[in-house]
């Protein structure tokens, strides 16, 4: 199988830490998306020098030739010119954390645009990112639907020797639907028969889920048995459910469909930590993965 895993690399000290934030299902062109919440927890992010990934539908991109879900009351862009309206809208959206992002990748919205309307989404939402970054650390890179990353820690003090720690991700968009009752996990264990990984990220269906049990035991080339950690994580996003109270009547092709998100909007963290710094042993990494989701009881918003 060819191709090149996304690759970051990082140098971490003695009690430093890296925090990845895996913002799926953004739709952030979308007037039912929680922008609020949404830089909230980008801006946390941030502002603990971490790095921001969006594996697919960071657009939502409904329009008016999409006749299954497209709605008069849901369209905020009343112009010909949609496409580019929307990738103007969402690219403004982005500019505060464009120092920070580290890969856009597509989702089933991206790709549905690019199948009937041959307009790519992302590579121009990339490329009007990368106009505006900071030359000196690298261009934001584009992502497939599915595919690798790979962080890469460097001891930070050891100036002769520096010993090095690496963290193997998978991230797949998802198909399908919400999946209510298994919430993904399906999707996970099938995932993982065939790739192999320390943390698997999923979205599309609107759910927060974390599973950190996972694991595989095998033989090394000694003849000893050792076993693989894995660590799942599927993210809900920020579109919202909302129940229509209003006078009149408002189509909405998710309370139709009986299928609004059950999660609470939120985006998750994969929190990486260098071990075994102040020793001889091999360098490792330790990882914590959780969801962003915060202040749930009483929310007003």
């Amino acid at each position: 199988m060819a191709g090149k895993a996304l690759r970051l690399e990082v140098k971490l000290g003695e009690g430093e830490s890296l925090k990845c934030g895996v913002f799926s299902d953004v739709h952030y062109d979308s007037m039912k998306c929680n922008k609020k919440r949404f830089h909230e927890d980008a801006k946390y992010i941030v502002d603990n020098g971490g790095v921001l990934l969006f594996p697919g539908d960071l657009f939502d991109a409904i329009i008016k030739s999409d006749r299954k879900r497209h709605t008069q009351s849901g369209d905020q862009f009343h112009v010909d010119s949609q496409l580019n309206d929307i990738v103007e809208y969402v690219t403004e959206g982005l500019l505060p954390y464009k120092d920070n992002i580290w890969f856009i990748g597509m989702g089933n919205h991206e790709t549905a645009v690019l199948k009937y309307h041959q307009f790519d989404l992302v590579k121009q939402l990339v490329k009007n990112l990368n106009e505006e970054r900071d030359k000196s650390i690298g261009p934001i890179k584009q992502a497939p639907y599915k595919g690798f990353f790979q962080v890469v820690v460097t001891e930070k003090d050891n100036m002769y020797n520096p010993r090095q720690a690496t963290l193997n991700g998978l991230f797949f968009h998802g198909k399908g639907g919400s999946a209510p009752i298994t919430k993904g996990m399906i999707d996970f264990n099938r995932i993982s028969t065939t790739y192999v990984a320390d943390v698997y990220l999923l979205g599309h269906k609107h759910q927060n889920i974390t599973d950190t049990g996972g694991r595989t035991i095998y033989v090394n080339k000694k003849g000893d048995i050792k076993q693989h950690m894995k660590q799942f994580m599927a993210t809900a996003g920020y579109h919202t459910a909302e129940i229509e109270t209003k006078s009149g009547y408002s189509l909405s092709y998710e309370s139709e469909q009986f299928n609004a998100p059950t999660s609470m909007e939120s985006g998750g963290v994969i929190e990486i930590e260098p071990r075994n710094l102040n020793s001889n042993e091999e360098l490792e990494i330790s990882t914590k993965i959780y969801h962003l989701t915060r202040n749930i009881i009483n929310r007003d918003e």
